[in-house]
């Protein structure tokens, strides 16, 4: 009976977290929260593969380059079909939650098999689904690393239930969403050497270390135009140094304590899961220096942590069981109730709780404006607009707004300047930047102001003569632009 209802509690927890998140992420579409950077790249990204087309993006850094230069994520082609039925890119946010939610019973299902302990396992399920750095990852839009939370937990169940040949399967097609996910199976295939598993931990270990060298090393340099990885950090030779860096600014140690009072310190009862634990961390804060500096629980970065930290509890629960069953039942119950307590709002508070929000919903109607503007938009021509406007056509060719726009002479460019908006909205460009453009396509005889409506602005390109799309343009205009005294 005690089984039934733990099995009943887990279904009904991953529904209503797969049902509010995807309700929460819709919202904030609607209110244009959402961005090209990076939703828009991976919505593009997806887009074209749909249709059978090289991944071609638009990179600050780069220029229009083949997305496989920028992360090798061949995987997300599973997610190419939505757009047989859709161009609307929040399909993609919803999927995602759907991945997560499915990862959250998998997870369960694993902790069943390796722990008989239904309450247990449910108490392990509730702190992954609550960890904060999930719930940032699920608010932070489309990223492949966290959809492959659902083949990891796979692969995690398949491990349990030694099926190995689909362990490794899934362990793969996890690769497959982001290089840097193979890190994740040098971390597992310590664990399991650890526990004396030696043959599929070196397996494991191996095929994480040639996924990372194959991608990093050959096929991410072969699509770059600088014939490199961009992302590799930089660690420091000594040891002690390495060690000193995961923990020596406050910000890591808050991220460390918060983590593990999310799971309410269970992962420190296991030293053979430790490195599943804290190997996330440590491949982020141990860098002396790296592309990335988030060192909290924001974003998306922590989304593979979670599944670790959960693995590591559930190592913890064979010492647990030694202690006693009384011990057992305690830390099932603080499980349950730590991680309620931490994402509550006075203490965390974490985005599940804009489920209980109404006016975070009513906003949606202070964006109507803008989506009646958003169907002005001619149906042809090459697109050039902002962060928050460019999510929206995955289906279009596109550019991200810039001051050098008449080096690019896109057909359309459109701008909502409403006063107010998340600086987001206008990524790299500010305000101020956006005023300037505007100014200055009023007084350009190559463009025409085709619709207006209020702060929001069609301009429509009316000379035949179109700039040079390619990479090499691309570049060769942002240097232009960069050396030119005027701006």
């Amino acid at each position: 009976m005690k089984q039934k209802l733990f099995d009943f509690a887990s279904v009904f927890a991953c529904l209503f977290y797969g049902i509010s998140f995807s309700l929460i992420n819709i919202a904030r579409f609607r209110q244009f929260q959402s961005f090209y950077y990076d939703f828009g790249i991976f919505a593009r990204v997806i887009y074209q593969l749909s249709r059978f087309k090289a991944p071609i993006i638009d990179h600050y850094t780069f220029g229009l380059i083949n997305a496989f230069a920028d992360h090798f994520n061949p995987g997300i082609v599973i997610f190419s079909p939505l757009f047989w039925f859709t161009n609307n890119p929040e399909i993609l946010l919803v999927v995602q939650v759907i991945f997560v939610a499915l990862s959250g019973y998998m997870l369960y299902l694993t902790s069943k098999v390796l722990t008989k302990n239904s309450f247990f396992s449910f108490g392990v399920t509730l702190p992954y689904l609550l960890f904060l750095g999930l719930q940032n990852a699920l608010i932070a839009d489309f990223h492949p690393e966290v959809a492959a939370l659902l083949p990891i937990s796979l692969s995690l169940y398949f491990l349990a239930k030694k099926k190995i040949f689909l362990y490794f399967l899934f362990l793969i097609i996890s690769f497959t969403f982001k290089e840097s996910i193979a890190l994740f199976a040098l971390y597992l295939g310590i664990f399991l050497i650890l526990t004396r598993q030696y043959k599929i931990g070196v397996l494991t270990l191996f095929s994480g270390i040639t996924w990372l060298g194959i991608t990093t090393k050959f096929l991410i340099p072969l699509f770059s135009p600088e014939n490199r990885y961009f992302y590799a950090p930089h660690y420091p030779l000594n040891p002690l140094k390495l060690i000193i860096n995961v923990a020596d600014e406050a910000m890591e140690r808050k991220t460390l304590l918060t983590s593990l009072a999310s799971f309410s310190f269970l992962p420190l009862f296991a030293p053979q899961a430790w490195i599943l634990a804290f190997g996330d961390f440590i491949a982020r804060f141990a860098p002396e220096s790296s592309v990335f500096g988030n060192k909290d629980l924001t974003m998306h970065y922590s989304a593979i942590a979670a599944i670790g930290l959960a693995f590591a509890t559930i190592g913890a629960y064979p010492i647990l069981k030694r202690l006693g069953q009384k011990i057992v039942s305690f830390f099932c119950l603080t499980l349950i109730f730590v991680p309620l307590i931490l994402s509550s709002r006075p203490v965390l508070n974490g985005p599940l709780n804009l489920i209980y929000n109404p006016d975070f919903f009513r906003s949606i109607k202070n964006h109507q404006k803008t989506e009646l503007f958003l169907t002005q938009i001619p149906k042809e021509g090459i697109i050039m607009t902002h962060n928050s406007l460019a999510v929206r056509f995955p289906d279009r060719d596109l550019l991200l707004l810039r001051q050098e726009y008449p080096c690019y002479q896109p057909d359309l460019i459109l701008i909502n300047a409403e006063a107010g908006q998340n600086p987001n909205n206008f990524w790299e460009l500010n305000y101020d930047n956006v005023g300037q453009i505007i100014q200055k396509l009023k007084g350009d005889t190559d463009y025409k102001l085709s619709y207006q409506q209020n702060n929001k602005y069609i301009f429509s390109r009316i000379t035949e003569h179109r700039g040079d799309f390619s990479r090499q343009g691309i570049l060769r205009c942002t240097a232009e632009f960069k050396s030119s005294p005027v701006k």
